[in-house]
């Protein structure tokens, strides 16, 4: 999923993990 530059790390970190699981 995409999320916004401005929501960013803390979201983006999460996706990262979700993504790799």
């Amino acid at each position: 999923r995409k999320t916004l530059p401005i929501v960013g790390t803390k979201d983006k970190a999460a996706d990262s993990v979700a993504s790799a699981a």
